[in-house]
């Protein structure tokens, strides 16, 4: 690969938003919302965790319109930014579990949904096919973006309880993902059949 088809602009921020995931962990690591004497660390540590996932996920935006508007898709970036993504998200969700802010049902859930339409795009790579991200699956990450560091917030800020509110929008991802991940599976095997009775 030329050096200059990995040294961009996008491919920096990719790498970047993983390099935030280690931090995230960390801060919700050292959360113990059983120790009260700790509260005001927690509630800072919340905060930051939550901003930093924010930061991540818009990077994710930025970084896909820099690629489009120069010109810089490369197959690095096409590879690790959606890695990058994954980090991202399932990093936080697991560290939510021992928080008890994240149901682990949940997590295994969203996991298996991302294993399943991975494994289905790459057997149809493998094929020729090309199965594109749909409506339902953009809406997904939209609603993940803006769900989860609300869950992280989990305090009350400016009175308002963000972490009800998380749930809520993190609840319409979970459904949006199963529909999106249906939805990959019903192109997968469609065109499947198409090719079964051109055979």
């Amino acid at each position: 690969m030329p050096r200059g088809a990995f040294y961009n602009v996008p491919n920096v921020i990719s790498i970047a938003r993983v390099l935030l995931v280690p931090v995230i962990v960390l801060l919700l690591m050292s959360i113990h919302p059983e120790d009260a004497s700790q509260t005001a660390w927690n509630v800072a540590a919340s905060f930051y965790a939550a901003l930093l996932f924010g930061v991540g996920a818009v990077s994710d935006i930025v970084d896909g319109f820099l690629a489009r508007r120069h010109q810089q898709i490369t197959i690095f970036g096409k590879l690790f930014d959606p890695l990058a993504d994954k980090l991202l998200t399932f990093g936080a969700l697991v560290m939510l579990i021992p928080l008890h802010r994240m149901s682990a049902w949940v997590v295994v859930l969203l996991l298996a949904r991302e294993i399943g339409v991975t494994t289905l795009r790459s057997i149809a790579s493998g094929e020729g096919m090309v199965i594109t991200a749909g409506k339902w699956g953009k809406m997904k990450n939209a609603f993940n973006n803006c769900g989860v560091p609300f869950i992280m917030l989990y305090y009350p800020h400016f009175g308002v309880e963000w972490y009800y509110a998380g749930w809520i929008l993190f609840l319409i991802s979970v459904v949006l993902a199963l529909v999106s991940g249906y939805q990959y599976g019903q192109i997968f095997f469609q065109e499947l059949t198409a090719r079964g009775a051109k055979g």
